[in-house]
């Protein structure tokens, strides 16, 4: 039950329902009514505040009381898991192997994100938070590339939020990258770019960053 999820981060912080209430400005009463299960779906405005307090990520308390899903594209229209699965892993091994020296050189941090959606790699430096997505494709299929962009971008617009500074979609596969090119992000007060690798030089080929990200009044 999520509330006993809730629960479990005020215990793992110390905090009272009183404390939390205090530091969230959340009632102790609505507290109460999450915890036990009485409130079902609370409001994202007090889900956001107590995820600050708590210090957990809004994405994944979003994510558990179903305000937002997001199917990692592998996993769409998908009948060989195992193979996936492996495939997958060995190109993101690759593609870290090569982003990290340029995030190195630039005097970034880098480290994995426990959110794969918003990024496999964490990158920061001061207040610049860099998410990159990378995304191992064999076969390309312009569905499941779409399918991808429209949830990424509608998560991408919560999170916003957030102080991201810049968000990095990365694939080895040219279709692909030429497909992410052709459609402009809307709505999102952050720096977009399209990456290509090629996995086998062990190099990046081409990055091209969105010069702007238009609202949706200015598209139509």
């Amino acid at each position: 039950m999520i509330g006993e999820y809730l629960k479990a981060l005020r215990l793992e912080n110390k905090l009272s329902q009183r404390a939390l209430a205090e530091k969230s400005g959340v009632s102790n009463a609505e507290i109460s009514r999450i915890e036990s299960g009485e409130r079902k779906k609370p409001s994202e405005e007090v889900l956001r505040a107590l995820a600050l307090v708590l210090k957990v990520d809004f994405n994944d308390i979003l994510e558990k009381y179903g305000y937002l899903y997001i199917q990692p594209l592998s996993r769409i229209n998908n009948s060989n898991a195992p193979d996936l699965k492996v495939y997958n892993e060995k190109c993101e091994d690759k593609f870290i192997s090569i982003i990290t020296p340029r995030v190195l050189k630039d005097g970034f941090n880098m480290s994995l994100s426990k959110n794969p959606v918003l990024g496999n790699i964490l990158v920061t430096k001061d207040n610049y938070i860099w998410r990159i997505r990378f995304i191992p494709i064999s076969d390309y299929r312009e569905s499941l590339v779409s399918h991808y962009l429209v949830n990424t971008y509608g998560y991408l617009a919560c999170y916003d939020e957030f102080n991201l500074s810049k968000f990095t979609i990365a694939t080895n596969n040219e279709d692909t990258f030429k497909k992410l090119k052709s459609i402009n992000p809307v709505n999102l007060n952050i720096l977009v770019s399209i990456m290509l690798v090629d996995l086998d030089n062990n190099e990046i080929i081409d990055e091209y960053t969105f010069e702007k990200t238009p609202t949706i009044d200015s598209v139509y």
